[in-house]
């Protein structure tokens, strides 16, 4: 018997949720359980014990995209770029291409406090001398 991770009776929601826990979308999800879209809204706005996997299910698709950003920022990518001279192929470069804007978000999401975007803003408690839209606050 096939396991059943979100504790699903229904084939069709079982594959849903199965497809969507992998891909993380729900159009995918949808033609790997062989149902429209429409059954998809109907199932998540009537079927609290659906919702509740679905949760689960969207969880499991996030950690996916986590790891998958976590390899290419720490572990990096292997591309193959083939050389040519005189149309032969004469060499292939091997190296391995990492992600720094996936290294900020990763640590932005793992450590916030220390990785936010920082604005400081101060107010003097005076208003502006003019205020855009025509509004003089010092004529009123």
């Amino acid at each position: 018997m096939a396991s059943n991770p979100h504790g699903i009776a229904h084939p069709k929601k079982r594959a849903f949720l199965t497809s969507y826990a992998v891909s993380g979308n729900v159009t995918l999800a949808c033609q790997a359980a062989g149902i429209g879209r429409r059954t998809y809204y109907d199932w998540t706005e009537h079927d609290a014990e659906f919702s509740a996997a679905l949760g689960l299910a969207r969880e499991e698709a996030a950690d996916r995209l986590e790891e998958a950003a976590r390899q290419r920022a720490v572990e990096g990518v292997t591309r193959e770029t083939p050389i040519y001279h005189d149309g032969r192929l004469i060499d292939t470069v091997v190296e391995t291409k990492y992600s720094d804007t996936l290294l900020i978000f990763l640590l932005k999401g793992v450590r916030p406090e220390k990785y936010r975007e920082r604005l400081d803003v101060q107010h003097t408690g005076e208003p502006p001398a003019k205020v855009y839209g025509g509004f003089d606050p010092s004529r009123a």
